[in-house]
């Protein structure tokens, strides 16, 4: 059995709103094709963003469910919290940095800038967790 990816994109306008999951970024669907949604079992990048499987090592500290994550993602992580681990949260630059890299893929590489077409000048990141 795999471990899999669970890749929600939020988004917010400035420093003082609420951060907002984008439409088509719910990994869930089967029929969902967006892309925004990571949905590769690349058990390098996975080691990178949060050390799980792969030899890669951590590269993004451990920072858990973002305390201020939107009410559907933090939903979602509730539900499926008993089967999850590893709980981050990356910026566009962290994510960039892994671009050229061993691991590194095309899937990451256009799901980056799809998530660079949809800032429309506000923050966003990806939140993630992954199946035990």
């Amino acid at each position: 059995m795999g471990t899999d990816i669970h890749w929600f994109v939020e988004r917010r306008e400035n420093t003082s709103s609420a951060w907002v999951l984008l439409d088509g970024a719910v990994p869930f669907l089967e029929v969902d094709e967006s892309p925004l949604v990571y949905r590769v079992r690349n058990y390098e990048l996975f080691g990178a963003l949060a050390g799980v499987r792969g030899k890669t090592p951590r590269e993004l500290p451990v920072r858990g469910l973002p305390v201020d994550v939107s009410p559907i993602v933090a939903a979602c992580a509730k539900t499926h919290e008993y089967y999850c681990r590893g709980h981050g949260f990356a910026s566009l630059p962290e994510l960039r940095v892994f671009f050229g890299r061993d691991f590194s893929d095309c899937v990451l590489e256009s799901v980056v800038g799809e998530m660079e077409r949809s800032a429309n000048g506000g923050e966003i990141r990806a939140v993630f967790w992954f199946d035990r």
